[in-house]
């Protein structure tokens, strides 16, 4: 079960986007365990001629893994031949 919440603003050459995010995840193995990712989000979109750049953060709390922060960053750029693009990133996800 998941529930996500999103907001934007901004115009076409720099946006800005959050949002809110929880998810309910329900293992059955002998017994019953419910556990509870909650998420808020960062990102940001600055476009510069023919190029765009793109920075974000995450921040996660699990119920029983604890918290984690995880970024990224990008940049691509728009040319005849084609666009090049260059992103790093990091997450987070809960054993299963």
């Amino acid at each position: 079960f998941q529930n996500e919440l999103l907001w934007e603003t901004g115009g076409e050459d720099a946006r800005l986007i959050s949002g809110l995010s929880v998810e309910t995840e329900t293992l059955r193995f002998r017994d019953r365990k419910d556990f509870t990712t909650s998420s808020l989000f960062l990102q940001g979109v600055l476009k510069d001629g023919s190029f765009t750049f793109k920075g974000g953060v995450r921040g996660d709390k699990h119920s029983r893994y604890g918290h984690f922060l995880a970024s990224s960053a990008g940049v691509s750029h728009d040319s005849a031949a084609g666009t090049f693009t260059f992103q790093y990133g990091r997450g987070f996800k809960a054993p299963s």
